[in-house]
């Protein structure tokens, strides 16, 4: 029993004891029986008083959650509701009552499940559409779904309209109400502005980044998480090896040990009933023997056999730059092609876990083959018969996997000759790898004349601007016209550009916002698993502008800013806006009079003198504000020298540029270890670096 309880118990034991000693001076002057019957008598009452007082105040705190059937991914929903509850209020009297089906007549529940008499939005496809509905006064109601995915995303929206939220992955960014509320009406019945909300492994990461993030994906309201390759190996040597900080003592694992990493992250996938994106990259590979799980040179010799079926480039058939991975094959040939189609039923059969097979070609640009058959067609019109021809065997085994196909570097120029029949099958994905991020898609002026460059085999250049990029996408859409979602990178470079993330957060946000206007139907994120240094908005405003595109950029930030940082967060947002301002590249920075040292010199200052408030902050803060304030504090000093860097290489004097980076790079280093959890370090290094050698701003 808890402490409130024990202390009304005490309370009316002594009330009782008081009577009780009052009735025994006279048990030595009257009949002993009939006082001693009375004392009896006025000790139960006394004791029926107080039972009644405590079960009275435990009915105002008890909350009973009907958890609707066994399915795990209800019962994970009903823990975290659970779990969360209790942290709000320890004194919570939360039980939960296990039943096969909702039960009218059982009264003050909070039902938590699927029931065919629960009223839902109706939707297209009540597996892939996470419609919710919340119909709860004051702990009695119903938290129901779609799919039982979107019973666990509609558990996270109650529990953040009771106070809670989530500012980033991790334990961390978990913000608990002080309290928790009784008394309290949620009513929302909703579906998401779209249907593919998923993020896509990158950067480097431990089981432990990927598990925060799978944990974190649902909390705000996504839907999916993307793995790549056959095992993502390349993604976790990063983080193990640590190659990037010499601090780190480097502890590699074997392929068989990342193999039983993403295994169990798998089932912390299907835990939650995420849509499970797996494979890509790695096709033209693996079918031939050829390992296709990073980028790096092959030293191996590859067969006779297999040459055959690579691209032909400059009259050979070999390894394009020596990356297998970049390597793409000839695909007029019957036989490769076979072989493709072959391995991927093969894979679908063994992996019924799968929700969405990538099918993609090789990586790379201007590698495609030059034989005399390959010419014939665009690669695109190959790609599509490999498409067609697949569909055809996946469908004779009776195998509903949807399969995503990519438009995607020489993939962009969209098919002549050849069309896409099984339609329902397939869902296209749009990855304009080189756009520039300055621009949203909603920039794009319809009634403008685009002129597309012509498809000239292996002598292309990759488009920069959205006009030309969101072109090229209407352009397939002329024929496909199925499902189909954005594959986009605003979190993989751009970022790092930006150290306010104000500006990369808005841009991202308007993407989502606009999807649909340009024909895609939500987005699967390209990103590094940790982006949240100094804050998470821009994943947050991503996230926010997935499930409910009415919701502006100003919203959205400031109910982060104040979730993240308390009473205090307007000022953060206002300050963290002015850094972003003063990175931001000439063409979009509001400070248009002032050339780039000035601006970094500006950024410089604002940060030296806003170190005493951030300071302040985190001390005074508790629970996950007072990690945001604590990475904010560290993120001063990186500010500051990343000024200085940028001040030093705009003068022009090369030894001191290189000397100001090294600066940025050592204070990264240093500080990993307390940023680790929102920071990819070894990313941000390579980034950095990248930008020194082509001088970005």
């Amino acid at each position: 029993m808890s402490s409130p309880f024990v202390a009304l118990a005490c309370k009316h034991y002594r009330q009782a004891t008081e009577k009780c000693q009052g009735i025994l001076g006279f048990i030595s002057q009257v009949s002993w029986n009939v006082h001693a019957i009375n004392f009896l008598f006025q000790l139960a009452k006394c004791n029926y008083i107080a039972y009644n007082e405590i079960i009275k105040d435990r009915r105002q705190n008890m909350i009973k959650i009907g958890r609707i059937g066994n399915d795990p991914t209800i019962s994970f929903a009903v823990e975290e509701l659970f779990s969360y509850l209790q942290k709000a209020d320890r004194h919570a009297d939360v039980v939960v009552l296990a039943r096969n089906e909702y039960l009218p007549r059982e009264t003050n529940v909070l039902w938590v499940g699927r029931d065919p008499a629960f009223a839902l939005p109706a939707v297209d496809n009540t597996q892939l559409d996470d419609a919710i509905s919340i119909r709860v006064q004051d702990f009695t109601g119903v938290i129901t779904g779609a799919n039982n995915r979107a019973v666990l995303i509609a558990v996270y929206r109650f529990l953040k309209e009771l106070g809670f939220n989530w500012v980033r992955p991790g334990a961390d960014g978990d913000v608990i109400p002080d309290s928790l509320s009784y008394t309290h009406s949620v009513s929302i019945s909703t579906v998401p502005t779209c249907r593919h909300r998923g993020i896509c492994i990158e950067g480097a990461v431990s089981y432990t980044h990927v598990k925060n993030m799978l944990a974190w994906i649902p909390r705000v309201g996504m839907n999916a998480y993307y793995t790549q390759f056959f095992t993502p190996w390349c993604f976790y040597d990063r983080w193990y090896s640590h190659r990037n900080n010499p601090l780190y003592t480097p502890t590699p694992l074997s392929r068989d040990e990342i193999d039983a990493l993403n295994t169990a992250l798998i089932e912390e996938v299907n835990k939650r009933s995420l849509l499970y994106h797996a494979t890509g990259h790695g096709w033209t590979c693996e079918p031939f023997g050829m390992e296709g799980t990073d980028w790096a040179e092959s030293t191996r010799e590859i067969p006779v056999e297999v040459k055959q079926y690579l691209a032909m480039l400059n009259g050979e058939r070999k390894l394009f730059g020596g990356v297998a991975l970049n390597t793409n094959l000839c695909y007029s040939n019957p036989v490769a092609r076979d072989a493709m189609t072959t391995a991927i039923v093969q894979y679908c059969q063994n992996h019924p876990e799968v929700s969405y097979l990538h099918f993609w070609l090789a990586d790379g640009i201007n590698n495609q083959c030059e034989c005399d058959d390959c010419n014939q067609k665009r690669p695109a019109d190959w790609y599509v018969m490999l498409l067609n021809e697949l569909d055809e065997k996946l469908t004779q085994e009776n195998l509903p996997t949807r399969v995503v196909f990519l438009i995607y570097v020489d993939l962009l120029w969209e098919p002549r000759t050849e069309a896409i029949r099984n339609q329902d099958r397939f869902v296209l994905m749009f990855a304009p790898i080189t756009r520039s991020y300055l621009k949203a898609f909603a920039d794009f002026d319809k009634n403008e004349q685009v002129n597309l460059a012509p498809y000239v085999r292996n002598k292309l250049k990759m488009p920069a601007g959205v006009a030309e990029n969101v072109t090229r996408l209407h352009q397939w859409k002329k024929m496909f016209k199925g499902d189909s979602f954005d594959f986009d990178y605003h979190l993989m470079w751009n970022h790092v550009v930006d150290p306010g993330y104000t500006n990369t957060a808005r841009i991202l946000h308007k993407d989502m916002q606009n999807l649909h206007s340009i024909g895609l139907n939500g987005m699967v994120s390209c990103q590094l698993q940790r982006v949240a240094f100094p804050t998470c908005l821009p994943m947050y405003a991503m996230a926010n502008a997935l499930f409910d595109a009415s919701l502006s950029f100003e919203e959205i930030s400031r109910d982060y800013y104040r979730s993240a940082f308390g009473a205090h967060g307007t000022w953060v947002e206002n300050y963290l806006k002015d850094i972003s301002d003063y990175f931001a590249h000439p063409d979009i920075t509001p400070y248009q009079e002032l050339d780039i040292k000035q601006r970094a010199h500006l950024a410089k200052e604002l940060a030296l003198k806003s170190e005493p408030v951030i300071r302040a902050g985190y001390e005074q803060a508790a629970g996950a504000r007072k990690y945001s304030w604590y990475y904010l504090l560290v993120h001063v000093q990186y500010v500051v020298l990343n000024a200085e860097y940028r001040m030093a290489r705009e003068q022009g004097d090369e030894a001191v540029t290189d000397g100001k980076i090294n600066a940025v790079i050592e204070y990264l280093c240093q500080m990993e270890p307390e940023i680790e959890s929102v920071a990819d370090v070894g990313w941000m290094i390579h980034s950095l670096k990248k930008q020194r050698r082509r001088h970005d701003i």
